[in-house]
């Protein structure tokens, strides 16, 4: 039996559409009855002949037609060929019950062949659905870093490809065949996942304090003002003057803003710290709580060292959400890959403190990449928008300092990675890829 080369789309759609097998000994000489016709278009464009065709349904378990197999001319002795049409009538025999049962078998397991294709893809296309509503989540939560997980994956991809082409250097001989790229690819879009479970008050805090705490803390110094006019109280007050506490508010203010607090500043901060006013009942009150005190005396963005470990928890968060996920063998990685993005060559990143070569090349990537995204996207509350020179600049010290791997991030850099993006679009819409 040969296959044709050629079908006809005429009886394939017969087939299709009613999952019934269609035997013909001459397609050109069939009833005017039959639902079906043969089309003689190809014959004629081609020169040739057709006559005998067997055409079966492939079914599924659940009897569902998912293609179909088209046999053409059964040749009398497999030897012959068929070079003229005048060949046909002589050399060609019809397919048999026999021929129909055989088709039958290997027509079921081709169907079972292709339900599983069919099922490969449709998870597939559930698990790329998944990932994309869970980076929309994350997004919505957190608006201020808006689209970093999918610039994150661009420059991981991008990396991956510059370590495939490298012919010299420390990554020569390294390589990312299409199933290691696919779980980078899939570890760099899901590192932050576990931000999921971070507050939205600390994803989203631009200040030291909180408006509603700040509010708060103006509505005091109007109550002590107006203590300080009226003369309420018969007890000092550590200020002069209305124009002493409003002075301190503005100082106040201006640090709650401030991304980094000096030492002038700290000073003087320790100097209200030690105010304090009465209220409606006489009772001493210090002037600032202790929760202000804390949140005020933070150095560097605007964070305590309490909230900044409820952030980083979200590695931890990570692992445990992806540790769930049934990976498969060429995915299983994925949870490791994508928590340990924070961690740092001289042991003191976490979340589990690894140390040089411990961590794997991916993770030492995703890294470099996470620190240069956020110092070169849109302005967030903690620092202003840095040109990409500033970045690399910082790059290169924190490689100094054996914090990111230096070999990771002198590639980044003179394999051009760190220009893919532009970021002079607005910010909630994605960026533009050379």
């Amino acid at each position: 039996i040969a296959l044709g080369f050629y079908t006809d789309p005429e009886t394939i759609g017969w087939v299709a559409a009613t999952g019934e097998p269609l035997n013909l000994d001459d397609v050109y000489n069939l009833p005017p009855s039959v639902p079906y016709k043969f089309g003689k278009e190809w014959d004629k464009k081609l020169g040739y002949r057709m006559k005998s065709m067997l055409t079966m349904p492939l079914k599924n378990l659940a009897g569902e037609v998912v293609g179909v197999l088209q046999l053409m001319n059964k040749k009398k002795d497999k030897k012959d060929r068929l070079s003229r049409g005048a060949d046909v009538d002589s050399l060609v025999t019809s397919f048999t019950v026999a021929d129909e049962d055989f088709m039958s078998s290997i027509g079921s397991q081709a169907a079972v062949s292709i339900e599983r294709v069919q099922l490969y893809g449709e998870i597939e296309g559930i698990f790329e659905g998944y990932l994309k509503s869970s980076i929309a989540a994350i997004d919505e939560r957190d608006r201020i870093t808006y689209g970093h997980s999918r610039r994150v994956m661009g420059y991981a991809m991008a990396f991956a490809d510059a370590v495939n082409r490298a012919r010299s250097g420390p990554f020569k001989d390294c390589a990312f065949p299409e199933t290691r790229k696919n779980q980078f690819r899939f570890s760099a879009l899901l590192h932050d996942i576990g931000k999921i479970g971070v507050p939205e008050a600390l994803l989203m805090k631009e200040t030291r304090l909180s408006h509603d705490v700040m509010a708060a803390l103006k509505a005091r110094v109007e109550y002590i003002a107006l203590s300080i006019s009226a003369k309420m109280t018969s007890e000092s007050l550590p200020w002069a003057s209305v124009e002493d506490i409003e002075a301190d508010l503005v100082f106040l203010e201006s640090i709650n803003r401030s991304g980094f607090l000096g030492d002038d500043a700290f000073e003087r901060l320790s100097l209200i710290r030690a105010k304090y006013y009465f209220d409606a009942s006489g009772k001493k009150i210090p002037f600032l709580s202790d929760h202000e005190v804390e949140s005020l005396s933070v150095r560097k963005g605007n964070l305590t060292d309490e909230e900044r470990e409820r952030i980083n928890s979200h590695a931890i968060a990570t692992r445990r959400i992806l540790s769930r996920i049934p990976w498969t063998k060429e995915l299983e990685l994925i949870p490791d890959i994508a928590c340990h993005h924070h961690e740092r060559l001289d042991g003191s990143g976490y979340p589990d403190g690894l140390v040089g070569d411990q961590i794997c090349l991916e993770s030492r990537a995703l890294a470099v990449i996470d620190v240069y995204e956020a110092l070169v996207a849109q302005d967030r509350p903690y620092k202003p928008k840095m040109p990409p020179e500033k970045a690399i600049t910082i790059l290169r010290s924190e490689a100094q300092a054996r914090h990111l791997d230096a070999d990771v991030v002198e590639f980044f850099i003179h394999s051009g990675i760190y220009k893919i993006f532009f970021f002079d679009q607005p910010s909630d819409e994605d960026p533009i890829i050379h």
